[in-house]
């Protein structure tokens, strides 16, 4: 009767959320969160800083040799694992393949960890999974493989890790796991009180780029397009690229769900195809509240001019106006982009500074490299 109800439900959902209502209803859910967020970061709860527990085994002066990542895999596979590798033996467990009804199979899960050992164990393992993935079996099961420490990746903190995102139940947060690593790895960096209040060892480590070897800086201006977006159509994106035409500027788009929709066979040749690329920065569907993407690294790290909503942490990692460009308001955007598209040799200059910084401080290696000797690994 339970699963009849619930059926029922989601039916009834799917048939009264569509158009203008499913627009407001999504509306209200992030505004609530937004709200909610607020209320956290004002919170005193966070001048009570714990001393974070020690879950696991922390080496010291010790060679790293083999390394495990748990996912979800989705671009994990051709961009994290490839950069890590230059450094350590590195193996990906992708949860698809032990998933039975949506959820994970524990002895399949078991068997394919049993099998990637081959009898030895791994120096250090990372899980890298939405809160729907997570349970003390799974994390139990790791740390019987490893012989060091075990991490945890969260790249989406301001809507997960109180459980109060748009796409969030209450009941499923997060920080009920973070004291069950050894690291915590976060690319939002006002979440190091909330990690620490709670106890939880934390690292701020944004996300990476992969720079495929023989990949070099663009040499010439001869661009395919004016402006693009590459990514899929949610909603506040879909907004902005319809408010864009109607002021008479026009964005040719990449990714799922379009209404022209474009197959990418290869990201960079959209990134470095284009003049200027435009960037969103919202977190999980709002319009005010920014955080770090992928797309922060993987567009300007190939040599890509890149024009995104400003976010207090980029200007940690770009020059602003030498490296990538940055907005705050829709008119700015309007003219950014009106100046810019006029000015190819300018994007040329941008995106090659972009590229030679990326080299030097924002691959994957770099990033990983800072958290093995974080934890101690010769590396």
């Amino acid at each position: 009767m339970k699963k009849l109800i619930q059926y029922a439900y989601k039916r009834i959902k799917r048939l009264v959320l569509r158009g203008p209502i499913l627009s407001y209803w999504v509306k209200i859910k992030v505004r609530r969160w937004q709200n909610q967020y607020i209320r956290v970061l004002t919170s005193p709860v966070l001048m009570k800083v714990k001393t974070p527990r020690n879950t696991g085994k922390t080496p010291l002066n010790k060679d790293l040799n083999r390394f495990l990542i748990i996912c979800n895999e989705m671009w994990e596979k051709e961009d994290l694992v490839p950069e890590i590798n230059t450094i350590v033996k590195t193996q990906l467990l992708d949860i698809k393949t032990v998933l039975n009804e949506g959820r994970i199979d524990q002895d399949k899960f078991e068997k394919a960890v049993c099998k990637m050992t081959a009898g030895t164990k791994f120096d250090a393992a990372l899980i890298y999974l939405n809160n729907r993935w997570l349970s003390d079996d799974l994390i139990s099961k790791i740390r019987e493989k490893t012989t060091g420490p075990l991490l945890g990746m969260n790249l989406d903190d301001k809507a997960e890790f109180f459980g109060f995102g748009p796409g969030e139940k209450s009941d499923c947060n997060y920080s009920q796991w973070i004291n069950r690593f050894d690291l915590n790895l976060s690319n939002c960096k006002s979440f190091k009180e909330h990690y620490e209040s709670l106890g939880g060892n934390f690292l701020y480590s944004p996300q990476g780029v992969h720079i495929p070897i023989g990949l070099e800086a663009p040499k010439e201006g001869a661009y395919n397009r004016k402006i693009a977006f590459l990514g899929s159509a949610k909603e506040e994106r879909v907004r902005l690229i319809q408010a864009l035409s109607k002021k008479g500027v026009y964005v040719d788009t990449f990714g799922k769900g379009w209404p022209e929709q474009q197959w990418i066979d290869n990201t960079r040749d959209v990134f470095r195809g284009t003049q200027l690329n435009l960037g969103l920065g919202f977190a999980s569907g709002s319009e005010t509240l920014t955080t770090i993407k992928g797309r922060d690294f993987e567009c300007p790290g190939v040599g890509a001019c890149y024009l995104t909503t400003y976010n207090f942490e980029l200007c940690e990692h770009w020059d602003l106006g030498t490296e990538i460009l940055c907005y705050r308001t829709f008119e700015e955007l309007i003219e950014m982009v009106t100046f810019y598209e006029k000015k190819p040799e300018a994007c040329l200059k941008i995106s090659r500074a972009a590229f030679e910084r990326a080299k030097k401080e924002h691959t994957w290696a770099h990033r990983f490299r800072k958290v093995f000797k974080t934890l101690g690994f010769n590396v």
